[in-house]
């Protein structure tokens, strides 16, 4: 074989050799979306969409989202929980264009059929609906799905083509 030739296939095996490994790391990279829930989502996480089960639109300004006026997400409890409880804590912006046409909006949540006490507000601004979670909530171990609900909220096409309820910018689990 010429001097040149091999020096070809030479080039030709380690170019083979490294865009394996590439392709295996981009694999690797990909787990992203096995990766266990995490006990606090941030909406400007792309990557914890998956957490949002139900009832929220598309991220906005990289930071938040709107919500339907039921909205369901999964959280991973805190160590301790299933015998301390936890704190579930949803913070969030009441928009003007919502509460102007509603004069109040009340928010209530759910955890494995535990129903936790609702909040109601009267104004426009940014709130943080943050309540006592019991140990029964936590019983069957594992990941939990809560249910959030508001009594009022704007129809789709009311003043777009979405329902909408409140601006969520975090939903998560906390230890006591």
């Amino acid at each position: 074989m010429q001097k040149s030739t091999k020096h070809w296939i030479a080039a030709a095996a380690l170019a083979a050799l490294l865009a394996g490994n590439w392709a295996c790391r981009k694999e690797q990279a990909a787990p992203e979306e096995n990766l266990p829930p995490v006990n606090v989502v941030a909406m400007s996480q792309p990557r914890l969409q998956k957490q949002l089960l139900d009832g929220f639109w598309e991220i906005e300004n990289h930071s938040w989202r709107w919500t339907k006026h039921n909205f369901t997400v999964l959280l991973m409890p805190p160590p301790g929980a299933a015998q301390k409880g936890a704190t579930l804590e949803l913070d969030f912006t009441l928009p003007d264009v919502v509460i102007s046409r509603r004069q109040s909006l009340t928010l209530s949540a759910s955890i494995a059929d535990v129903a936790l006490p609702p909040e109601t507000y009267t104004a426009a601004g940014r709130y943080s609906y943050k309540v006592d979670v019991p140990p029964a909530a936590f019983q069957y171990g594992g990941p939990v799905r809560v249910a959030f609900s508001t009594d009022k909220y704007l129809r789709a096409r009311e003043i777009e083509g979405r329902e909408l309820a409140l601006v969520a910018q975090s939903v998560g689990l906390t230890a006591k």
